[in-house]
């Protein structure tokens, strides 16, 4: 996976437009669909691009081409999201909203979170 930032920023977009997060809601799918299912890179401008078109996303291009469209809205989330939850490394790991992992786990470990999850 390379630099997701410009993903965050269109999601960042997205989550704007309305008020039900509906927009966003689709467009996370698709890159999810993008990066497990397809095995596309989401940090690549033409997945980004197919992505947004294919939820109805307009206007993707012109945030992407603006550095600093929604970069601010993104470094504030990632502020808020590691101090409410006290995370000072990566990967961290959040499952099911009760089991958190910090830095590199064995599989073992993570198999065990998300049984205990589940």
């Amino acid at each position: 996976v390379g630099d997701t930032f410009d993903s965050h920023r269109l999601l960042a977009y997205a989550e704007s437009l309305d008020d039900d997060y509906a927009t966003q809601n689709a467009l996370v799918e698709e890159l999810f669909k993008d990066y497990f299912t397809r095995e596309k890179c989401v940090s690549d401008r033409d997945v980004l691009l197919a992505a947004a078109q294919a939820v109805g996303l307009q206007d993707a291009a012109k945030v992407l081409d603006d550095q600093t469209a929604f970069a601010d809205t993104v470094e504030d989330q990632k502020r808020a999201f590691a101090g409410r939850h006290q995370i000072r490394g990566v990967p961290y790991f959040i499952i099911d909203g009760k089991y958190h992992l910090s830095g590199a786990q064995p599989p073992d470990i993570l198999a065990e979170a998300i049984e205990e999850a589940i």
